[in-house]
């Protein structure tokens, strides 16, 4: 009789942790956190805050899989940007900058591999491949 209780109490801790989680599957979705870059939320370039390059891991300036802004990389300096998102991390596949300088984004890390530079207040909204790293 005592190992019932056990099992009964188990099935019960296990039916009120699903119900807990049913209810939070039904909650609404968060939106997009700058404080969270993996945030999944809208997002789109008109997203993208003042005096910052946003990039974001899907074509066209969308959030899922993940985004994130950096502020404007001075010239001759390097910032790796890997896009945290839910899967690891990703790179670019289009970017906005709306940092008031021309910046450069790479397809390595550290400013390695070609570059493809990014006008001020311009968007690109298909990179082709993933670029990892931003250089003034």
């Amino acid at each position: 009789m005592h190992t019932s209780n056990k099992r009964i109490r188990k099935l019960a801790a296990s039916a009120a942790a699903l119900g807990a989680l049913a209810a939070l599957s039904t909650a609404a979705p968060a939106a997009a956190s700058t404080s969270n870059p993996a945030a999944i939320g809208p997002a789109s370039f008109s997203d993208c805050p003042a005096n910052r390059i946003c990039v974001f891991a899907a074509t066209n300036g969308g959030s899922v899989p993940g985004w994130t802004h950096f502020p404007a990389t001075s010239p001759g300096s390097c910032t790796n940007a890997p896009i945290p998102t839910l899967t690891g991390l990703r790179g670019a596949l289009s970017a906005y900058n709306r940092t008031g300088r021309v910046q450069k984004l790479y397809a390595a890390a550290n400013c390695g591999g070609d570059p493809r530079t990014v006008h001020v207040n311009t968007a690109i909204p298909n990179l082709g491949t993933p670029h990892y790293s931003i250089g003034g």
